[in-house]
């Protein structure tokens, strides 16, 4: 390959990098918005960084500093709490295979109604009524999510094993990535998947762990 050819590719890559860094940028820019009501820096303001910077990486790097410090000081009153659902059987003895089929689970907007900017940080479970090693394998999944811009699709998490209440086990927050920042309301739906002598259970203990401001 000689030598412009080898330029032209190397003109290709830089280009692609820059447009996955703009994107990348606007994505940032979008849930400063939508997620910490942070308008400054704006996503207006990537184009004014790029065009009055050297480069469109110093410009863009001036652009992620000041989302950074933006993003420390929205953070920055931030607290934690859990809110637990319980959940029971709507038929006797029948939560496990209730379980199976799905249950719906409502999170009323009031249960965060004294929370400014309530968001998921994971969510955990424990049950009543199994004993020793017995364990539950769950899937949680969240509702669907309408933000002003976009809208956060339905996604779901497994809580593989969910243990008895009374157990001094670490209990698994799970969830990650794709639930972080999603708010708690809406209509849940956990699913059972496998058991190891999860018929006994009699509740189920949901627990969202919610990171929030007073308001």
């Amino acid at each position: 390959m000689n030598y412009n050819e080898r330029m032209k590719e190397v003109g290709k890559r830089a280009l692609n990098d820059f447009l996955e860094v703009n994107a990348r940028l606007n994505a940032i820019a979008l849930g400063l918005s939508e997620f910490y009501s942070v308008t400054d820096p704006s996503r207006a303001g990537i184009d004014q960084e790029f065009k009055k910077s050297r480069t469109r990486v110093e410009g863009a790097v001036n652009w992620l500093r000041k989302a950074a410090n933006a993003l420390a000081r929205a953070r920055m009153d931030e607290q934690q709490c859990v809110v637990r659902l319980t959940i029971e059987p709507e038929a006797k003895d029948a939560l496990l295979q209730e379980l199976n089929k799905g249950r719906i689970i409502p999170f009323s907007s009031d249960l965060v109604a004294n929370m400014k900017r309530a968001q998921l940080r994971g969510v955990s479970a424990t049950a009543e009524g199994i004993s020793g090693d017995s364990w539950i394998d769950l899937e949680v999944v969240s509702p669907e999510q309408k933000l002003s811009e976009i809208t956060l699709p339905s996604v779901s998490a497994r809580i593989g094993r969910v243990s008895s209440s009374a157990s001094l086990n670490a209990r698994d927050i799970v969830g990650g990535r794709p639930i972080i920042n999603r708010s708690p309301v809406g209509d849940w739906t956990v699913r059972a998947k496998r058991d190891d002598r999860g018929k006994a259970i009699s509740r189920l203990h949901l627990d969202f762990h919610l990171a929030f401001c007073v308001g």
